[in-house]
């Protein structure tokens, strides 16, 4: 595809994006200028546009790149961004999420009803328009754990015959923690019945590190001549359906990860599935927009990809 009918694509897709669409008047003005520019330049010299590094740097050729009009083009932008200087196609515009949202939400809402195990260790968790008593109860009377967090692969393989046991086990015992809960409602959203293409499913983790002095007798005990600390974990699981774009490779703790991007760049039609959440009283499903703990939405790191299959030996 040309520079030309990839900018003709975009155009297009962004118009698609909102209800009313003015260029001359658009938060995009001075990006289209741009394009435009690269388009022209490519016609009389036939050298390929410079790509864009990331979301950022399209943004960057906007007259005002913190703009949040421009938030509402985070899918346009990131397929732009996908296919700019390269003569791929240009993207398609992603796949409804609703309806298989609609198809689940039903049996993810059983979760309300189950047993939140750690419930009493995140108890400010809890929704505070939901009877706190009866659900910090049912965590106490539940007993052991339906499976102890652990750390995952973080490969990005999904691995459907693990979340399908972990699925099983949190259904048959009516509970579970937000790792169980997540690969749960990660079973539930890539085998509900639904017809035609089914979206991009995700399950994701956030962390919290904190790192505080071990202190002994008022002082800080060291270690081979330096200052010892102790760091804090903190980490919460669950599904992002219908996410745009990529991520990028990072080191946390000596370990290779995949952090997705800031969630304000992963558009309107993204949903996150927390099935932890409902059995704290919340819903299990929310646009990405309601979801009511933004705190869990960075860092993010992905743990498995739907559009990431093994291949069958």
């Amino acid at each position: 595809m040309t520079p030309e009918q990839q900018l003709r694509a975009f155009r297009a897709d962004v118009i698609a994006s909102t209800s009313k669409f003015t260029e001359k008047r658009s938060s995009l003005k001075d990006l289209f200028a741009f394009l435009s520019s690269a388009v022209a330049l490519e016609k009389k010299t036939h050298i390929q546009p410079t790509p864009f590094a990331n979301l950022a740097a399209a943004k960057a050729q906007c007259s005002d790149p913190n703009d949040t009009r421009l938030s509402k083009y985070a899918h346009a932008l990131q397929r732009l961004v996908q296919c700019w200087g390269s003569p791929q196609a240009y993207p398609p515009r992603p796949i409804n999420p609703d309806p298989l949202i609609d198809q689940v939400r039903t049996e993810l809402a059983r979760c309300k009803q189950f047993a939140c195990n750690d419930a009493t260790s995140f108890d400010g968790d809890i929704n505070p328009a939901a009877n706190r008593s009866v659900i910090l109860d049912r965590a106490k009377k539940h007993g052991s754990p339906v499976s102890l967090p652990v750390p995952l692969s973080h490969s990005g393989q999904w691995d459907a015959g693990h979340l399908a046991a972990v699925h099983g086990a949190v259904y048959k015992q009516a509970g579970g923690e937000c790792t169980s809960f997540g690969k749960a409602a990660a079973h539930v959203l890539a085998t509900a019945a639904i017809s035609g293409p089914r979206p991009r499913i995700e399950l994701v983790a956030w962390e919290s590190r904190t790192s505080v002095p071990v202190m002994r007798e008022g002082m800080q005990v060291m270690r081979e001549g330096r200052p010892y600390f102790k760091t804090n974990v903190v980490a919460h699981v669950f599904c992002v359906v219908n996410r745009p774009g990529g991520t990028d490779a990072v080191e946390v703790a000596g370990k290779s990860r995949q952090r997705l991007p800031p969630y304000e760049e992963w558009g309107h039609d993204c949903w996150v599935v927390d099935p932890w959440l409902a059995s704290l009283g919340w819903e299990a499903c929310y646009r990405l927009s309601d979801y009511p703990k933004k705190g869990f939405l960075d860092p993010v790191y992905l743990e498995m990809d739907s559009t990431n299959v093994p291949a069958v030996p």
